[in-house]
């Protein structure tokens, strides 16, 4: 029987997978060493040597009661079972750390990440640092490690890619630098708005440019805008799909910067910014804080736009369009 803690991640359900203690795995690895010298062979009451990391199946961490989590743009981890063990083994068949060292180990299976079909963790290039010490890959196998680790000496999981370096202390837990945005259950919200608004002009304008027909479609977090995203992994990107239609014009049409803008609760304005939405290309796009849940975007208002006399002269125009205030409301939890 396996556990599932669910995710909604692009628009379809995403699973943090992993295995129950009472369920042996027929795929897992005999447990194999990496360490300073030759591999380890595991022997009774074995002394392991510093700097040992072992994949093996013969020790069970302690579970998490909430997975920890890094997500990334194409794939993530999730820890859901880590900490201190006495021994690798049991009986006669046991390894031991060395005086003055611990026996560090932890689970991993499949996280989060904004991509709708996320890589495994195998696949993401996941290292340990141990102490001061250079970062070093996880050897093959898996998903349960050891390391061998001084007392006194910090252990990282390191997950790099796309620029963010998030890290995950052992045996604390405590997590370094993560996309916040990307563990959230739920990224998106369909706000399904449609609405006509009067246009007018310090210039006579055509019937056609007298009223805009507004909609408003999806609002979308994400963090990633291709390879890119925010300087903090504390902030996020919102999209809004946002458009108008004019009288006897199918075609969507996008409103000027002067005519849109999102306020947060205390009525700041949340800055916009010039990237593509993943999946909403012609969005409007917002840098909100990660923990984003509640807003109101305010379309409309006066603003002096650039136009062309004739389709030929430059000139502009001074536009009102009648203002309208949308909720924007995306379930933090």
């Amino acid at each position: 029987m396996a556990a599932a803690l669910v995710l909604l991640v692009g628009g379809v359900a995403a699973g943090w997978w992993w295995q129950r203690d009472d369920e042996p795995s027929s795929e897992r690895p005999t447990p194999r060493a990496e360490g300073p010298g030759a591999e380890a062979e595991l022997s009774a009451a074995e002394v392991l040597e510093p700097g040992t990391v072992l994949a093996t199946d013969l020790v069970r961490p302690p579970r998490l009661e909430q997975p920890v989590a890094l997500p990334g743009r194409l794939g993530g981890v999730a820890v859901p079972a880590l900490g201190v063990v006495p021994a690798v083994g049991t009986g006669e068949e046991r390894s031991i750390a060395p005086d003055g060292h611990r026996l560090v180990a932890f689970t991993l299976a499949d996280g989060p990440c904004q991509a709708r079909g996320c890589r495994g963790w195998a696949r993401l290039g996941l290292r340990l640092v141990v102490g001061g010490g250079a970062a070093r890959a996880l050897p093959a196998g898996g998903p349960t490690f050891v390391a061998v680790a001084p007392d006194d000496a910090p252990v990282q999981l390191v997950f790099a890619a796309d620029g963010v370096r998030q890290a995950v202390s052992l045996p604390g837990g405590k997590v370094d630098n993560q996309v916040a945005v990307l563990v959230r259950p739920r990224l998106a919200v369909d706000i399904g708005l449609t609405d006509d608004l009067a246009v007018t002009a310090d210039q006579p304008l055509a019937a056609q440019d007298r009223s805009r027909r507004l909609t408003v479609g999806e609002a979308r977090l994400f963090f990633f805008a291709g390879r890119k995203g925010p300087q903090r992994t504390d902030r996020a990107y919102l999209a809004v799909d946002v458009s108008y239609t004019r009288s006897g014009d199918p075609t969507p049409s996008y409103f000027d910067a002067g005519h849109l803008s999102l306020r947060g609760p205390d009525g700041k304005r949340f800055p916009r910014r010039d990237v593509k939405a993943p999946t909403l290309p012609r969005a409007a796009v917002f840098l909100v804080p990660a923990d984003f849940s509640r807003g109101t975007l305010v379309v409309g208002g006066t603003t002096r736009v650039a136009t062309l006399i004739n389709g030929v002269t430059p000139s502009s125009v001074l536009l009102t369009v009648e203002e309208r205030t949308v909720p924007v409301r995306i379930p933090a939890r």
